[in-house]
């Protein structure tokens, strides 16, 4: 029976160890989660107290920190410019009176009813026509597409029409 005492023991004492890994790997995991949530924290701490510092602006002039006001600056002029080629692409515009995404052209804010400002009408492009078969020929060109007649510069034809 000595052998089966003996073994009892060593499954204990295995049990036992096993134990106090796994409630020291329990403990650690804790205790890093709780280091991983506090420099989070900190990160946004940092991060609103630079954006803090950005929107008070550069008042004295301190050059460390020019570059950092220049990257922001063009980053947002970017930023402006790619949502504005989004609402190109989507055909929509933003309302002056409270900011929702409406559809261009519309009359009206669909999200607060405010009467939105007509846009004025651009005038019509002048068509250039060939003055041998009178179809239009772009800017430019040297000969119609479509016939083949030579063009002249668009100054010698406006000259030309001004004269007769």
């Amino acid at each position: 029976m000595g052998f089966f005492d003996d073994m009892s023991k060593k499954l204990a004492e295995a049990g036992n160890t096993a134990v106090a890994k796994t409630k020291e790997f329990t403990e650690t995991a804790k205790l890093n989660s709780a280091i991983t949530a506090e420099e989070g924290k900190i990160k946004d701490f940092y991060t609103s107290l630079g954006k803090a510092f950005y929107e008070a602006g550069n008042e004295n002039n301190d050059e460390r920190f020019a570059k950092y006001f220049e990257a922001i600056a063009s980053s947002e002029e970017l930023i402006r410019r790619y949502r504005e080629q989004i609402r190109a692409i989507k055909g929509t515009e933003v309302c002056p009176n409270c900011g929702a995404e409406i559809e261009s052209g519309s009359a009206f804010c669909s999200s607060c009813g405010a009467k939105l400002p007509e846009k004025p009408i651009e005038p019509v492009k002048e068509q250039l026509t060939c003055p041998n078969c009178h179809e239009p020929v772009e800017e430019g060109s040297r000969f119609c597409t479509n016939c083949g007649q030579p063009l002249e510069p668009r100054e010698a034809q406006e000259t030309q029409e001004t004269a007769e």
